[in-house]
């Protein structure tokens, strides 16, 4: 029963991999749906994939194999049934896993950058940006000031790890109020060439 599993699972695996970028590159950008939303809904496609694709699979593999006959009261043996429970467990897991090789083939960037520039094209907001090295000794400390925005944060930070600095400290504030006056801390980052 593991040979079967391992075929359903790589299925499984590689439409949700790429069902669920896909959405995450058209209806995500459009409605805003984060990554983990998206992959839920390239699981909708998968399962729809495992019901119609289940059988046909099952029976390609029992005609590979060849059949093998056991009697009913075989079947209904304790080790038999853990068997094929085992055997499916292990099929899955393995074709799973085997399923992961999809992820080579998929941009994973792209989706955040379509994000980004959805959020680019459709609005215009305006920054303030202060950087201040004076504030907290051994640090740079980044104040920011704009609308609340959903994705800034994240897409600051990304920026930020993506040229070797580490976020020590982030906290967002309330607009028209100061950082004390909100009670919240500048966002610090510690520049490792400082």
């Amino acid at each position: 029963s593991a040979v079967p599993m391992i075929g359903f699972g790589f299925m499984d695996n590689t439409i949700m991999i790429h069902a669920g970028h896909y959405v995450d590159c058209t209806l995500g950008v459009t409605f805003s749906l984060s990554t983990l939303a998206a992959a839920g809904i390239g699981q909708i496609f998968s399962g729809i994939g495992g019901v119609l694709f289940g059988d046909a699979l099952d029976t390609a593999f029992r005609r590979i194999r060849g059949s093998t006959t056991m009697t009913t009261a075989q079947r209904a043996m304790r080790a038999s049934r853990m068997a094929g429970l085992t055997g499916g467990i292990v099929g899955v897991m393995l074709g799973c896993t085997l399923g992961l090789v999809n992820l080579l083939f998929v941009d994973e960037h792209k989706a955040s950058l379509l994000k980004l520039q959805a959020l680019e094209d459709g609005q215009e907001f305006e920054f303030e940006v202060e950087v201040d090295n004076e504030i907290h000794p051994g640090y740079t400390t980044v104040i920011m000031r704009g609308p609340d925005v959903d994705g800034v944060l994240a897409s600051i930070t990304a920026s930020i790890a993506s040229i070797g600095c580490s976020v020590v400290e982030l906290h967002a504030g309330i607009r028209g109020k100061s950082v004390e006056e909100s009670g919240a801390s500048p966002n610090t980052l510690e520049d490792p060439n400082t």
